[in-house]
C-alpha cells in the first residue's frame, strides 16, 4: 500500500476496520465510490471560464518547454474531508501563497467545493496553467496563481464517478485525462462518453469533452480485469499511460504491469509495453540524461500479502529500442515494497523513491536513493511514522528535490540539494502555517 491511495487502497482499508485508524489518516487522493461527496457530477460541457482565464494558444505553446513556474502543494485534514492548496517558489524554496484555495471556497469561485481528494498533474502542462484534479468530484479546476481565483471548472464525468488521476497534453487546448474507474452501467449512446476506463479528450476551446480512447481492450490479466489507467507522461510526442489492471472490486485480482502508448496525431493506442515482473504500476517519470528512457514505480498487489514484494520495484523502459526494453530493479533491494506513486529521477545514476511503512506503525516510511546502473540503494531518512511521506518532485533548475511529510506534529516539506554527493538535506519548509494541514501531494506547474 502506498502513501497515496486509490480506490483500491480505500476499499482494502474499509474492509479492515481494525486497520483503518492506522491507515485512513494518510491514504489519500482517490477514495472508494462510497466516500464520494453528495454533489452530483455536472454535465461535461458545464464550464465556468473567466474572460482572461486561459493563456493565448500560440504564447502558451511557445512556453510549454520552459522551466516550471511554480510548485503546488495539496494539503489535507487528518480525516481526509478537506483539501487546501498552497504555492511555493521551487527556485528559492519559499512559500509564495499559503491557503491559496481550500474546500471551504464557495461560488462564484467553484460550482462544486473541492473535495478531500485532490491531486495534481504529474508534469507541467503546455502554457503552465495551474490545474487541480478533484478526483472525488470528477472535475478539473483551473486556478490563477497570481490571485488564487478559480477561472475554470470542468467535469470529466457524466452520471458516474470517473475518479480522474492525471492530465497530460501535447498542445495548450487539448487535454487527455486518465479516468481510473470503469462505468458498470454506461448508457447506450456512445456520444455520452460515460464508459470510463479510458483517456478522455477535452477540447478547451469548446469547453467540453469531445472523444475518448477506450483502454479496456489493453487491460492485462484476462477476463474480469479493468484497465484502471493511472498516471501518464508525454515523451517524444507520444503519451505513455500506466495501467493498474485490477478486478472490478480492486481487491481480489491484479494483472501484470503495462504501459500503453498513445499517438496524439491519431488519438489511438499505437503499442503496449509489458512489465511482466510487476503489478500495480503507477508513477511514470522520464530519466534526464538518458534519451527515450522512462522509469515506472510499481508497489506490487497489496492483496498478495507476503508475496507483494515479489512484484514491486522500479521498471526502466528504453523507448529508443525497437521493441522497447525493460530493466527491472526489484523491491527486494529496499527490503519492503516500494510506493507506486512517489518517484523522482534526477539522472541515470540518481533517483529517489518512498518505501511505505506498515499498518502497525512499527516500520516507518522511508526515503531511499538508488540508481539504474550499478549502485546499491541507500536509505536517506526515516519518517516519524508510517503513511506520512508523499509527493516527490525534482526541480532541475536548482537541482532540488522536494518531499511532503504529513507528520501531524510537524508537517513540512523536506528539501534536498542533489547537486552534491551525497545529496544534502536543506532547511525544511512549512507550506501551510495558517491552517497547519498536512502536505500530501506536490506538483510543478
Amino acid at each position: 500500500m502506498s502513501t497515496r491511495s486509490r480506490p483500491l487502497d480505500m476499499a482494502l482499508i474499509l474492509s479492515l476496520p481494525a486497520l483503518c485508524a492506522l491507515a485512513c489518516g494518510n491514504a489519500i487522493h482517490s477514495p472508494t465510490p462510497d466516500a464520494a461527496t453528495a454533489a452530483g457530477d455536472a454535465p461535461a460541457a458545464d464550464i465556468a471560464d473567466a474572460a482572461d482565464g486561459g493563456a493565448d494558444s500560440e504564447e502558451a505553446a511557445d512556453s510549454s518547454n520552459a522551466e516550471p513556474v511554480g510548485l503546488a502543494v495539496i494539503h489535507g485534514s487528518s480525516d481526509y474531508t478537506s483539501s487546501l492548496l498552497s504555492l511555493v517558489d521551487p527556485a528559492t524554496a519559499t512559500l509564495v501563497h499559503d491557503n491559496c484555495l481550500n474546500s471551504g471556497s464557495v461560488a462564484p469561485q467553484l460550482s462544486q467545493a473541492l473535495s478531500g481528494s485532490v491531486v495534481l498533474p504529474s508534469a507541467p502542462l503546455p502554457g503552465h496553467p495551474l490545474v487541480l484534479i478533484d478526483s472525488t468530484n470528477s472535475a478539473l479546476v483551473w486556478v490563477n496563481p497570481a490571485d488564487c481565483t478559480v477561472v475554470r471548472q470542468l467535469s470529466v464525468s457524466t452520471g458516474f464517478k470517473a475518479y480522474p488521476h492525471d492530465v497530460v497534453a501535447v498542445s495548450p487546448n487539448k487535454f487527455y485525462v486518465t479516468r481510473y474507474m470503469t462505468n458498470s452501467s454506461p448508457t447506450a449512446d456512445p456520444s455520452d462518453l460515460d464508459e470510463g476506463g479510458d483517456l478522455l479528450i477535452l477540447d478547451l476551446d469548446l469547453g467540453k469533452a469531445v472523444a475518448r480512447i477506450d483502454l479496456a481492450p489493453y487491460a492485462a490479466g484476462g477476463v474480469g480485469i479493468n484497465p484502471n489507467p493511472d498516471r501518464a507522461r508525454v515523451l517524444d510526442g507520444k503519451i505513455y499511460v500506466t495501467l493498474n489492471n485490477l478486478s472490478a472490486d480492486m481487491t481480489t485480482q491484479a494483472g501484470p504491469g503495462r504501459v500503453v502508448v498513445v499517438d496524439p496525431a491519431t488519438d489511438t493506442v499505437s503499442s503496449v509495453i509489458d512489465l511482466p515482473d510487476f503489478k500495480d504500476c503507477s508513477a511514470i517519470v522520464p530519466v534526464p540524461g538518458k534519451e527515450g528512457a522512462l522509469a515506472v514505480a510499481c508497489s506490487g498487489f497489496f492483496s498478495d500479502g507476503a508475496d507483494q514484494i515479489k512484484s514491486s520495484g522500479v521498471a526502466l523502459i528504453d523507448t529508443s529500442a525497437s521493441p522497447p526494453t525493460v530493466q527491472a530493479l526489484m523491491a527486494a533491494a529496499f527490503g519492503r515494497p516500494v510506493s507506486f506513486a512517489d518517484l523522482a529521477v534526477v539522472s541515470p545514476t540518481l533517483a529517489f523513491i518512498i518505501v511505505p511503512g506498515d499498518f502497525s506503525g512499527s516500520a516507518p516510511d522511508q526515503l531511499w536513493q538508488f540508481d539504474f546502473t550499478r549502485g546499491v540503494p541507500r536509505k536517506v531518512l526515516d519518517a516519524s511514522n508510517s503513511w506520512v511521506l508523499g509527493g516527490l518532485v525534482f526541480y532541475p533548475a536548482t537541482q532540488r528535490v522536494f518531499l511532503g511529510d504529513a507528520d501531524a506534529q510537524s508537517p513540512k516539506l523536506h528539501v534536498f540539494d542533489v547537486s552534491v554527493s551525497p545529496p544534502a538535506e536543506l532547511a525544511s519548509l512549512n507550506s501551510d502555517p495558517s491552517k497547519g494541514l498536512l502536505p500530501r501531494y506536490l506538483g510543478l506547474y
